[in-house]
């Protein structure tokens, strides 16, 4: 479980400090790649900042001819709503499945069932992805986009969860990355070289392992979504809210 993010400038500092690294011999640019490098590795969901479209300074974004370009800060794309105003009645989009992905209006035969009064069923609201950009079946409205960001600090630097695993993970991803160059020339003894790699291995899984560890609050949650009856089937419609509630089932006069 993740409660707090630190900046990587924390770990750089301790890297400097052990390494005896001389100030004017920093190399800023490669540390912070490098540090974005270890966290990617590390790859847990718990260390990403979600944000949603129309929320803290995340605009709403306006569908151009059946497109629109994706956040430059998109790390992962979670879930997609579609509206005709920007404003409200958000319809939720499923992704694209069939051979020719997603198709323009005029492929489409007039639906009975309408949604913000342009002929188009729920479950006919469809998005695929290409780099860059979301591609629609609408030819134009707004969409609300549900994805997952890296966390930055002011200067830039990635943040990474404030658990010492992380801390140990991103020391030693970034020294073997400072002496890799010395094992290559043959300055750095292999075996010296691959215990810096043994220890950056044990810390990045034990960092993805505790990242991920529930709480209490958390473990209720999974019980109630894999302890149910009836599959909630139709989850996606809004957006996933009441998949970890208790499941209640009624059928008959008397309620049973």
């Amino acid at each position: 479980m993740v409660y707090k993010m630190i900046s990587c400038e924390q770990v750089i500092a301790k890297v400097l400090a052990d390494l005896d690294i001389r100030e004017e011999a920093i190399r800023v640019s490669d540390f912070r790649e490098w540090c974005s490098e270890a966290v990617e590795k590390i790859g847990s969901v718990k260390q990403l900042k979600r944000k949603v479209s129309g929320s803290t300074g995340t605009p709403i974004l306006k569908v151009v001819g059946h497109q629109v370009a994706l956040p430059s800060d998109l790390y992962r794309l979670n879930s997609v709503m579609w509206s005709n105003s920007g404003t409200g009645g958000w319809m939720p989009m499923t992704i694209a499945t069939g051979s020719f992905s997603v198709w323009s209006d005029k492929d489409i035969q007039n639906n009975d069932t309408t949604v913000m009064g342009i002929g188009r069923k729920v479950q006919d609201l469809k998005y695929a992805i290409k780099p860059g950009y979301i591609m629609t079946n609408i030819a134009d409205g707004y969409l609300k986009l549900s994805y997952d960001a890296m966390y930055t600090d002011d200067n830039g630097y990635p943040m990474i969860p404030d658990m010492m695993s992380y801390i140990e993970a991103v020391y030693w991803y970034i020294t073997l990355k400072l002496k890799y160059p010395e094992y290559m020339a043959g300055r750095l003894q292999r075996q010296i070289y691959y215990d810096m790699k043994t220890s950056w291995n044990f810390y990045c899984k034990q960092a993805y392992g505790e990242s991920l560890m529930p709480n209490a609050d958390e473990m209720e949650t999974i019980k109630n979504n894999w302890i149910k009856l009836v599959p909630d089937i139709y989850a996606n419609n809004n957006s996933y809210d009441t998949i970890g509630e208790v499941q209640s089932i009624k059928s008959g006069n008397n309620g049973w």
